[in-house]
């Protein structure tokens, strides 16, 4: 009779929380990759219940102590947010412009 090792609930849960990571970022990309706006909605509500699920995941192996998170200093958590702010309201409005980029031609 062959021997099977059973999985731990923390190694399951660590499973389907990177399961879930994987689906948001796989339907993330489809709705970017999608030139039909009714499949980039779809792929786009899709991408936030995975999303939702995977902070559910995370929620649960953080209140078992299955996933350790460390606090943000209070300023580096203010400094990244300004920076973030920054950044949107600079965009808002604003076409944004391409960087200029060397594209490999043949001989």
């Amino acid at each position: 009779m062959p021997y099977y090792r059973q999985l731990s609930p923390i190694s399951m849960a660590i499973d389907c929380l990177n399961s879930t990571k994987y689906l948001v970022l796989r339907d993330a990309y489809g709705a970017m990759e999608t030139a039909t706006p009714q499949l980039r909605q779809a792929f786009s509500r899709m991408a936030q219940e995975h999303l939702a699920m995977a902070d559910e995941w995370f929620g649960l192996m953080q209140s078992r102590g299955w996933y350790q998170v460390f606090q943000a200093r209070p300023e580096m958590l203010a400094q990244t947010m300004n920076h973030v702010q920054t950044v949107i309201s600079q965009s808002q409005g604003t076409p944004m412009q391409p960087e200029t980029q060397q594209f490999y031609t043949p001989r």
